[in-house]
C-alpha cells in the first residue's frame, strides 16, 4: 500500500494554511513518529507529499532527523497512492454532497 502524508497540520503540529511559515520550533504531532515508525515496519511504501516550495524540502529532512523521524521521500506531484493524509482533505462522495459542504 502507497501512503501519502501532508507535512504542515498533519506530521509538523503547524495549523491552517501555511504559507512560508518557520516550523523549526514546531514539534511533530501526538504519535506521528510512532506511526510513521509502524507504517515503514509494516512495510507500507509512505512519502511527504507537501505544497511547500522545493527550496523547504532540505530543512523538512533537517527537522524530521531532529525529531527522530526517518527520511521519508518528499515531493509536491500527486504520485499514484492509495492513501493521502491530509488534514484540510475532503472526501469526495458527490457533488451534491460537497456543495452543500461549502455552502
Amino acid at each position: 500500500m502507497k501512503i501519502a502524508l501532508d507535512f504542515d497540520g498533519t506530521i509538523c503540529d503547524l495549523k491552517g494554511i501555511v504559507r512560508g511559515h518557520d516550523f523549526s520550533k514546531c514539534k511533530p504531532k501526538k504519535d506521528a513518529k510512532e506511526a510513521i515508525d509502524w507504517l515503514l515496519k509494516e512495510g507500507y511504501e509512505i512519502w511527504i507529499f507537501t505544497t511547500r516550495a522545493e527550496s523547504e524540502w532540505e530543512d523538512i529532512y533537517g527537522w524530521l532527523l531532529k525529531w527522530k523521524i526517518p527520511p521519508l521521500r518528499i515531493t509536491n506531484i500527486k504520485r499514484n497512492a492509495t492513501i493521502y493524509l491530509d488534514d484540510r482533505g475532503v472526501r469526495f462522495t458527490s457533488w451534491q454532497d460537497f456543495c452543500k459542504l461549502l455552502g
